[in-house]
């Protein structure tokens, strides 16, 4: 479209303003033009007698009329979306399709490198005029992005398709040739938020209230600092809605605004805008793939207020206004929407070496810590992040795993979970091995004997060997084989061979600083409520008439009659007259007190041999007694409350159960085996039918030992 402008006086020059296209001589050309109002002036210099020139102001409109139905037609707003899996995916744009102006923006911004060349230009589009004053319109200023507010109310009237300009006092000339209202406190710098203010509800905000970017906000090639920032035409609404303190963005800036440079007031005072008075709403949303970052293909067309829910991920989807009358589609707005998937735990009950539990998830983003409770046992979970095992194969441990799981990105829906999972390291069946095997003979007619002993899932570290009836040992299963020297050679078959698992005897709990009746008598006492809790693990029952329990000075004798079953345990309590069933221990009652700061506590046999010796350190306020951590097999003892429940535990374990030969026949883990022991002449050098009586200086040390039958020799007494 081309318009030829008349009549006007000759001599004359035309200026466009705020952005309108520059004449052709006396010709406005609208082709690709936005529907708009242009804003020109024509200027003719003064004659004789006149000394001012004269000026005048026109505009020229292009209506919509003559422009596509689809212009201005914009995508939908569209937030990213962090949701937890499950959620419902709701995409409901707003602003989308053809927007009405409904009410005032900011439509130029003023921060200038010069003295105090600060404005705001408030654009009216919304085709009727505004009172300032009756809507109580406010400029606010926050100092620094704070909120600290410095506020100018507005006054007036801004006509539709007008500005209002409100600057500083003190501005260059061609600021305040524009200004409609003028203020100090138009002071702001380049790190100070300004929010359009309409009965104290923002409006528009340029900035973010409440945090300092530093010296500017900066997005792209825009600047709050030092710059004039000029409102996109297509932008129809401010922004009402304060962006999040963290980070302390300015979303809007490099999407809609453009930079003229520092104090550039060329397009101060006009705005151009391709917004419409009339709405066209759109009648449905398409959502397409990514395809590396741009459209790709249509997934599904949802109406207004409808719902897409992706599959479990993170992936950028693209949302379209789509109107039917007049069929319009906006561009696409790229939309990010992560699913944070829901987290599970698992646990896996097996042998010890196995036993594991972890957090199963989909996305890397998580992490997780977890703290291991035990109600049998202790020290023996390990591991990191979504994993746990045990690092040994020790049967009796059991208690929880507790997982907690993070993830930072996810919203406070889904962003942490907790799990509490069991385990519990079953007891497996003890296994052993056994083989003998006789070594090469000895000169004086005995042999050595060879066993090796190989376990598994066994309960101590020794055991002890049963050869024809007479014990050997304890050894260590890490000394296997072991040799037994100097068995007669007496030619046997099939010699019994039997070897035992063994723990000996096991001084397993003290208690030493009572603070409950341990002992069931109805008294509490700082004496007779101490107590020693010694097994038998040596792999058969015990008589243990006259064995003694040294605790100090003191010596307590075991009365004459006393067995302890293998497998069961031995209390002794420091007095009183103890009632109870103690799981079906032996107890007794003695005359001591144990110190509760430190001692030494000795168990010996009625040889004086010792047994089992254990010295602790004690606290009086611990008020509990110590036991094996574990029990019976660990090597250092740690407060009851940690291990087990309850203060105390005399004649059981310290989760409460029965030692397991107290009031049932308990068999140590054992295996047999059998071998055939040589001859005690195999073993001797150049021996025949009658080597005693031919070789009898060489033999004389064997035929004085052993007597041959159905001879006529009788060894012993030789009579040659």
């Amino acid at each position: 479209m081309a318009t030829l402008l008349s009549g006007a006086q000759a001599g004359g020059i035309f200026a466009a303003l705020g952005g309108a296209p520059a004449l052709s001589g006396t010709t406005f050309d609208g082709n690709g033009l936005s529907p708009a109002v242009y804003q020109y002036t024509y200027t003719v210099d003064a004659t004789a007698p006149c000394t001012t020139n004269d000026v005048a102001t026109f505009t020229i409109t292009i209506n919509d009329c003559l422009t596509d139905p689809c212009t201005g037609f914009v995508a939908p707003d569209v937030a990213d979306l962090n949701l937890c899996e499950g959620d419902a995916v709701n995409i409901t744009p707003e602003n989308g399709g053809i927007e009405p102006i409904t009410d005032l923006f900011i439509s130029e911004y003023i921060e200038g490198n010069i003295g105090s060349n600060k404005c705001i230009e408030i654009y009216n589009g919304t085709g009727a005029a505004i009172d300032l004053a009756a809507g109580q319109y406010q400029i606010i200023l926050y100092s620094n992005g704070l909120i600290i507010q410095t506020i100018i109310n507005l006054t007036g009237t801004v006509a539709s398709g007008d500005v209002y300009v409100v600057c500083n006092p003190n501005a260059s000339a061609a600021f305040l040739a524009q200004a409609d209202q003028t203020s100090t406190s138009m002071s702001h710098n380049g790190n100070d938020a300004i929010a359009l203010v309409k009965n104290g509800a923002n409006i528009d905000i340029v900035g973010n209230i409440g945090c300092n970017p530093g010296l500017e906000w900066v997005a792209s090639s825009n600047s709050t600092l030092n710059q004039t920032l000029v409102r996109l035409p297509s932008v129809t609404h401010g922004v009402a809605t304060d962006p999040t303190d963290t980070p302390c963005d300015f979303p809007t800036l490099a999407a809609e605004w453009t930079a003229l440079g520092a104090d550039n007031s060329s397009n101060l005072g006009t705005h151009v805008s391709s917004g419409s008075t009339t709405s066209v709403p759109p009648t449905s949303y398409n959502i397409y793939a990514d395809n590396g970052g741009v459209q790709g293909a249509l997934i599904t067309t949802i109406a207004p207020g409808g719902s897409y829910s992706p599959p479990v991920g993170t992936t950028n989807y693209f949302v379209t206004a789509v109107s039917s009358s007049p069929t319009c589609e906006s561009p696409a707005e790229m939309v990010s929407v992560s699913i944070n998937p829901n987290i599970t735990a698992t646990a896996t009950d097996g042998d010890c070496s196995n036993l594991a539990a972890s957090i199963t998830q989909d996305n890397p983003a998580f992490t997780a810590i977890w703290t291991a409770t035990y109600t049998s046992g202790s020290g023996q979970v390990n591991g990191t992040g979504f994993v746990f095992d045990f690092s040994a194969s020790v049967p009796g441990v059991a208690g929880t795993v507790t997982f907690t799981v993070v993830n930072p990105n996810a919203p406070n829906a889904c962003d942490t979970a907790q799990y509490t999972v069991p385990f519990s390291c079953i007891t497996l069946p003890c296994s052993l091995t056994t083989t003998a095997t006789p070594q090469v003979c000895n000169t004086d007619g005995t042999y050595d004997l060879s066993v090796g002993v190989t376990a598994s899932n066994q309960q101590f570290s020794q055991f002890v060997l049963d050869v024809a009836g007479t014990q050997y040992g304890p050894y260590d299963y890490s000394a296997s084989p072991v040799t037994i020297p100097n068995l007669a050679g007496d030619g046997a078959s099939n010699v019994p061979v039997t070897a035992t698992d063994y723990g000996g005897w096991i001084i397993n709990e003290i208690l030493y600083d009572p603070n409950s009746d341990a002992n069931g008598d109805g008294t509490v006492s700082s004496s007779t409520d101490d107590f020693v809790e010694i097994a038998n693990f040596t792999g058969i029952s015990q008589d243990i008439s006259g064995y003694t329990l040294q605790i100090g000075a003191t010596t307590y004798t075991v009365p004459t009659g006393t067995i302890i079953a293998n497998g069961c345990a031995l209390v002794v309590f420091g007095g009183g007259t103890p009632v109870g069933t103690f799981g079906g221990a032996t107890v007794l009652a003695g005359t001591f007190s144990l110190s509760p700061i430190s001692g030494t506590v000795t168990f010996r046999d009625a040889a004086n041999v010792t047994l089992a010796t254990r010295s602790y350190t004690g606290s009086v306020s611990d008020n509990v007694s110590i036991t094996l951590n574990p029990n019976l097999t660990g090597t250092a003892m740690a407060l009851h409350s940690t291990v087990g429940t309850g203060a105390q535990s005399p004649g059981t374990l310290a989760d409460g159960t029965p030692f397991a030969g107290c009031g049932t026949a308990y068999n140590s883990c054992s295996s047999s085996t059998t071998y055939n022991a040589p001859t005690w002449h195999s073993c001797l050098p150049h021996f025949d039918g009658a080597g005693c009586k031919r070789n009898f200086s060489l033999l004389r040390p064997c035929c004085s030992l052993y007597r041959r039958h159905n001879d006529r020799w009788r060894f012993g007494h030789l009579g040659i």
